[in-house]
């Protein structure tokens, strides 16, 4: 990715984005094999593009022979680097060629989409989705799967039909995991809970991207929380490197499903505080209501042990926050 410059100001920790490519570990494997393809279904989401931009990165003019997108409607994709990439329709998988292929699929309704179709459609939709890769993963037997899943899969049931998510969350890893086992197909499968860099998208839905928006657009930092909320970034490159390492160099790590967080837990009002001070401003206004003292923590955190155990198994250090933070603001500023 040939990425854009920063956003004007003093930025005390720089202005340098991080490079957005693989580790030369995964850049080795994925060369070494001209004839591993690899299968991305919901190319145009976050972690969809970011891993075709990763892809790309490595494999250069090799890319369109290498790697099929998938995706809800067909069309085109084009990357950073100007090549384009068809997006073929999810039931084109059906006619994915057997060859040795790593698949990774990206493809869900998310959590918003849960709260605005009914719980019936919300569930059909996604196992539809689930149905149509489980028939690729036993017509293909790839050598390597790698799905997301969230926190919201850690979250107790309420009975509200936005539970459907963290549901279906819990269901698909179990069910992956026993096909994975039973199929021999090395299975990875993060829980995310707090995600930032390049490519974000629905911008309105991550309070990390709201409080740069609001520093970019010259507005007071506006927190709506009456209580204490908190959170803690993984860079999405670092996501991708971790899971493509446990695909191509260490297949069948267990467990396959681990939770995710960074190098330290952060209150939103000392993140809005720390992008002010990264975004060269520490002074800049932060608006936000007096916290209520009944109000519960929202504490949306997940427990790194196993994250930090693959990123030791390759000696790999991820990025900062502050790192995270100026990734993100530099996309949101010239790359969105």
């Amino acid at each position: 990715m040939q990425a854009p410059s920063a956003p004007p100001g003093p930025a005390p920790y720089g202005t340098k984005p991080r490079p957005f490519a693989f580790s030369a570990d995964i850049k080795a494997a994925l060369t070494a094999r001209p004839e591993l393809r690899v299968l991305v279904t919901g190319g145009r989401g976050w972690i969809g593009r970011a891993c075709l931009e990763l892809l790309d990165e490595t494999l250069a003019e090799q890319t369109a022979g290498r790697v099929s997108v998938y995706g809800s409607t067909a069309g085109e994709l084009t990357l950073s680097s100007g090549r384009t990439l068809p997006v073929l329709p999810l039931d084109a998988m059906a006619t994915a060629p057997v060859a040795p292929t790593l698949v990774a699929h990206f493809a869900y309704l998310t959590k918003e989409k849960a709260s605005a179709l009914s719980p019936e459609a919300f569930v059909a939709t996604n196992r539809a989705i689930s149905l149509q890769v489980e028939q690729t993963l036993e017509r293909l037997r790839p050598e390597g799967f790698l799905m997301p899943s969230s926190g919201a899969a850690t979250q107790p049931s309420t009975g509200a039909s936005s539970d459907s998510y963290g549901t279906m969350k819990r269901d698909d890893e179990a069910h992956y995991t026993a096909l994975c086992a039973a199929l021999d197909v090395p299975f990875t499968c993060p829980r995310l809970f707090n995600l930032a860099g390049p490519f974000i998208n629905k911008v309105t839905s991550y309070v990390l991207a709201c409080v740069i928006l609001d520093m970019q657009a010259g507005r007071p930092i506006r927190l709506n929380a009456r209580k204490k909320v908190y959170r803690s970034y993984i860079h999405v490159r670092d996501l991708l490197d971790i899971c493509f390492g446990d695909m191509l160099l260490f297949p069948h790590l267990q467990p396959p499903v681990f939770e995710t967080a960074g190098e330290r837990v952060v209150e939103v009002g000392a993140l809005a505080s720390l992008v002010a001070q990264i975004l060269g401003e520490a002074a800049h206004p932060i608006e936000r209501p007096a916290l209520d003292p009944s109000q519960p923590d929202d504490r949306y955190v997940g427990d790194a042990t196993l994250w930090h155990a693959r990123l030791a198994r390759r000696a790999l250090e991820p990025a900062p926050l502050e790192q995270q933070i100026l990734d993100t603001a530099i996309f949101l500023a010239h790359g969105a």
